[in-house]
C-alpha cells in the first residue's frame, strides 16, 4: 500500500502519465492504472507478473500493451504468465478499455530474453513502443 500511495502522490505532482512496467513492475503499473482513473493515460507491461485479472468498470477507453518476447512457449512457467497476461487484458476490456498483447516473434522481432531492454535488439523493442504511443497520440488518447 505504501509504494501505491508513493506513487500516487508522483503521478499527482507529475500529471498526466504512461506507465510503463518491467516483469513485477508490469503488474504494478496495471494497479496504477486501475487506482488512478485521472492521471494514468495507458499502461504498457514487459513480460509482466503480477496483472491484476479484474478492474473496477470504467476504464475509459484506456490503452494497454503487453509485450512477450521469445522462449514463452518453452517454458511452463512463462506459458502460465502470458495467459495470466491475456486474462487480464481480457478483464481490461471488459472494464471499458482497449487492451493488445504484442507478441515481438509474430513482428518478426528474434532473439529476446526476458531482459530485452538488455539485449542487441533492444533499439528495435524501444522503436515499437515508440511508434505504439505515437499511434495512442494520434487517437486522442492522452487528452
Amino acid at each position: 500500500a505504501r509504494e501505491g500511495d508513493t506513487s500516487a502522490h508522483r503521478r499527482e505532482r507529475i500529471g498526466d502519465v504512461v506507465v510503463l512496467g518491467f516483469s513485477q513492475g508490469g503488474g504494478l503499473s496495471f494497479h496504477a492504472a486501475d487506482a488512478d482513473r485521472t492521471h494514468v493515460k495507458a499502461c504498457i507491461g514487459i513480460e509482466p507478473h503480477g496483472v491484476p485479472t479484474q478492474f473496477r468498470p470504467a476504464i475509459p477507453g484506456t490503452p494497454a500493451l503487453m509485450v512477450f518476447g521469445d522462449f514463452i512457449e518453452q517454458d511452463d512457467y512463462w506459458r502460465d504468465m502470458a495467459r495470466r497476461g491475456r486474462e487480464a487484458l481480457d478483464a481490461w476490456a471488459q472494464a471499458g478499455g482497449r487492451g493488445e498483447v504484442c507478441n515481438l516473434p509474430e513482428l518478426g522481432i528474434r532473439g529476446n530474453t526476458h531482459m530485452m531492454m538488455m539485449d542487441r535488439n533492444s533499439d528495435e523493442i524501444a522503436s515499437l513502443l515508440v511508434q505504439r504511443l505515437d499511434q495512442w497520440q494520434n487517437m486522442d488518447v492522452f487528452r
